[in-house]
């Protein structure tokens, strides 16, 4: 019998922690970046200063990876034939034909919240013994011009990239290779009308990927991709949290994870380049925040009718901003950053709209 596919789609699944009920991350989470990753993963929540978007990959940066001899023809065991259907990620926002799926929220940390499906998602495709990973990825960037353009420099060594219309590129290993328990068959770049970018990454096992077919099934899957009927709201906006209400400020995205006692909202700028600066913000409400008092206190203001302090960090030009106060249902830990500081201040400005509605 041959192995089923046990993803060190850790690789794929895996987050770095978030907020969970014994600890959380007061982080600002920075967006996807432009880049096909090294497996569909999402970048560790960043410990300020914030990391740069990923270096343009060379091939000395290129993971270890083991050359697959796989037939020109096949099946990609037997999930080319299985019957297809228009599955949906991401709440509606991308729609793949792809076999039957079972479609879940990204793996994480016991102690973290599930991240935002509105974020990511990750879907089992299964035929019998045979297994393919689909991760749909909310990227956080606006891209205008030529979408293969600004694929292309950041195309994984040893990758080839295809256009498939103005708004869908793909990009391929020229050559199928084993990274531990996966195979890598492509990544997907959808477009949306508002040049939202979507990424969708196709992973199978080594194991699966011998057997022949899997990069022409990949090529099928990629043509059939769509934008769905949700679109990312980026508008400004006002927002609802629990019993809280927030302004959203225009171009940015917002949205919840929950945990079983607790939950964080975010919003996170969307970005339009590498260069471009990263700004989020992230309200805790629970009964155990990761807060610590280490900072400067820069002032004292009234937050939701309260005196709170709230504690000014710097590192390497990343402003950091922190607040406790304490609330019925536990505490708030609002966060928020960026290394610019304009936008830094709306992001001041939006924590200070945080307001109690009545309405549960």
């Amino acid at each position: 019998m041959r192995p089923r596919l046990l993803l060190s789609l850790a690789t794929l699944i895996a987050l770095a922690p978030g907020c969970g009920s014994s600890e959380h991350s007061s982080e600002v989470t920075p967006p996807v970046a432009v880049d096909p990753p090294v497996a569909p993963s999402l970048p560790p929540r960043m410990v300020p200063p914030p990391p740069q978007a990923p270096p343009r990959r060379t091939q000395a940066q290129a993971p270890t990876a083991t050359p697959i001899t796989a037939p020109s023809e096949g099946t990609c065991g037997g999930l080319a034939d299985a019957p297809r259907t228009q599955t949906f990620f991401l709440r509606q926002r991308v729609g793949l034909t792809i076999p039957r799926a079972e479609v879940h929220a990204a793996g994480h940390s016991i102690i973290a919240a599930p991240p935002s499906r509105d974020w990511r998602e990750v879907g089992w495709a299964e035929h019998g013994e045979a297994r393919m990973a689909v991760a749909a990825t909310e990227t956080r960037y606006q891209i205008h011009g030529s979408l293969i353009d600004a694929v292309r420099p950041r195309t994984h060594a040893g990758w080839s990239v295809e256009a498939l219309g103005d708004n869908v590129v793909v990009a391929f290993p020229t050559t199928l290779v084993a990274e531990g328990s996966d195979a890598r068959l492509a990544t997907i770049y959808l477009r949306d009308t508002a040049h939202l970018l979507l990424a969708i990454d196709l992973v199978t096992d080594p194991t699966n990927a011998a057997l022949g077919g899997c990069l022409a099934l990949a090529r099928d899957i990629a043509r059939s991709a769509a934008v769905g009927t949700r679109a990312l709201e980026v508008a400004a906006r006002v927002a609802r949290f629990e019993r809280y209400e927030i302004d959203v400020p225009e171009g940015f995205a917002s949205t919840i994870e929950e945990g079983p006692d607790f939950a964080v909202f975010r919003i996170e700028r969307i970005r339009v380049s590498d260069n471009a600066p990263e700004a989020g913000l992230g309200i805790y409400s629970g009964g155990h925040a990761s807060f610590n008092a280490s900072g400067t206190p820069a002032v004292t203001r009234n937050l939701l009718g309260s005196d709170v302090a709230f504690y000014d960090s710097t590192e390497a030009g990343h402003h950091q901003r922190d607040a406790l106060l304490q609330v019925e249902s536990g505490v708030l830990h609002v966060f928020y950053g960026s290394t610019d500081a304009s936008a830094f201040e709306v992001l001041d400005a939006a924590a200070m709209s945080l307001r109690a509605t009545s309405a549960p």
